[in-house]
């Protein structure tokens, strides 16, 4: 079993000097690079845990987040109120990038995204997916300028997962934020800079929300499931919900920009915007945990039917890890309407598991150890 220790400062900031070189001087002639930088960053979050430890990310959990990413790139893209050609949006400098075919195909049958990961056909779409991770993003990420900075991992010789270095996944769970905002802001770019995506893009402004996003009429469909479940009430004020109310994020979009099903709650437009990117106060975090506990089942089953990702065990370790930042960033948390307060340690202790496994708080400095083990290989 493989352990390892938190990153230093130094360590740290040579980790993001190599991540910037990577992103602003790799050899990025499709969008899988990206797609790859921002499942690992993902998956160190879900996967991973703070004590430094290598990381062994399995291959076919990279292929379903590319499945994630791509599937709404893979319908076709008309710029809102700009004339043009509807096209499925080129991610390569080439041909049409394999993955974006394989969704396409998989489209055929199951149109929905919902629809698609019941299909017979699925577990086949991801071992192509894999199969494509393996031998062109994986191979070649760490190629700059013509050399192999091997930061991230040692170049691949094989077998069914890739091994973060000792201290990378702790990284990404540290800058998860910070890296997605740059991956997506070198995704976007490269998609807008391929000439053969110009017909269909013109000079579209919604582009970020077709390629990362999802519309607001997609997220109406679960104003009836949650306001039965919260008996028509604002999650956070517990007043009457109205025409002023809408489906938000939990854990806010700006922190962990992935739609599951247990991380939407109603509340009021108005204690929505107060909240902003702040994570809810202790309080309103437990009542959160309990309503997953006992309606979490529902919740899934009506979020599915509308299509979006419901999975349920994903929900409570990215509270976590979300939670966990903030307490090593002596964040603020958000009460009600007007009121922050200093977030309190004690919080980690509403999540299930063993306390002594989970964290250790250094009160001078706010730093997080976490003691858990990570295994040598998961499966």
């Amino acid at each position: 079993m493989s352990v390892g220790r938190p990153p230093s400062p130094e360590e740290q900031i040579a980790f993001l000097r190599s991540l910037q070189r990577l992103l602003n001087d790799g050899d990025f002639t499709s969008t899988y690079k990206y797609a790859l930088l921002m499942a690992l960053a993902e998956l160190s979050v879900e996967l991973g845990d703070d004590s430094g430890a290598p990381l062994d990310v399995p291959l076919r959990k990279i292929a379903e987040k590319f499945a994630l990413y791509y599937w709404p790139q893979s319908a076709p893209f008309t710029a809102t109120g700009i004339p043009g050609e509807t096209v499925i949006l080129s991610q390569n400098l080439g041909k049409q990038a394999a993955i974006v075919g394989h969704l396409v195909e998989l489209r055929v049958v199951a149109p929905t995204w919902s629809l698609a990961r019941q299909h017979p056909q699925w577990q086949r779409t991801i071992t192509l997916i894999a199969r494509t991770v393996r031998d062109m993003p994986v191979k070649y990420l760490q190629n700059v300028d013509k050399t192999v900075n091997p930061f991230l991992f040692e170049p691949f010789k094989g077998g069914g997962s890739v091994r973060l270095h000792s201290g990378v996944a702790c990284n990404l769970r540290s800058y998860q934020g910070f890296v997605q905002q740059l991956v997506r802001a070198g995704w976007l770019n490269h998609v807008r800079g391929n000439g053969r995506n110009a017909p269909a893009l013109g000079r579209a402004t919604d582009l970020e929300v077709f390629m990362f996003g999802t519309r607001r009429a997609a997220l109406g469909s679960l104003v009836l499931p949650l306001s039965t479940i919260q008996d028509g009430k604002c999650f956070f004020c517990s007043g009457r919900c109205g025409a002023d109310s809408a489906v938000d994020h939990f854990i806010p979009w700006s922190r962990y920009p992935r739609d599951n099903a247990l991380n939407f709650v109603l509340a009021h437009a108005s204690c929505n915007n107060d909240k902003r990117d702040l994570l809810a106060a202790p309080a309103h975090l437990e009542r959160w945990l309990e309503r997953n506990e006992r309606f979490g089942a529902g919740l899934r089953e009506e979020a599915q039917t509308a299509g979006f990702l419901t999975d349920d065990e994903l929900a409570t370790p990215i509270a976590r890890w979300a939670y966990t930042q903030a307490l090593r960033m002596k964040s603020s948390a958000w009460v009600r309407r007007g009121v922050i307060e200093p977030m309190d340690p004690s919080v980690i202790a509403l999540f299930p598991g063993d306390l002594s496994e989970i964290a250790e708080v250094d009160d001078e400095i706010g730093l997080l150890i976490f003691h858990n083990p990570v295994p040598d290989t998961i499966d």
